[in-house]
């Protein structure tokens, strides 16, 4: 998600709780309060999403990363679907 997006997802939920808050004060009764909840809820968690995005810069939801380590001796076979390999066979 970009900067902007996030920007604006924690402004619209700061909005939706002052917006509820008066609400409150003005009426007292309890759907202000679970709009209230609600939003301190999003915030919350948009909070958390939005840091742990941004800690795993390196890794991105669109593109996998494969990595193979193998011994000296030894061949190493990657692919990105089902793989058959007949090991001693030349076709």
């Amino acid at each position: 998600m970009g900067k902007s997006t996030k920007t604006i997802a924690l402004i619209s939920e700061l909005l939706i709780l002052i917006i509820g808050t008066i609400w409150w004060i003005k009426t007292k009764d309890y759907e202000p309060l679970i709009v209230i909840i609600a939003s301190i809820t999003a915030i919350v968690g948009s909070l958390i999403y939005f840091n742990k995005s941004s800690n795993n810069k390196d890794s991105t939801p669109n593109k996998v990363k494969i990595k193979q380590k193998a011994g000296k001796k030894s061949k190493q076979y990657a692919s990105g679907g089902d793989m058959t390999i007949n090991k001693g066979k030349k076709d």
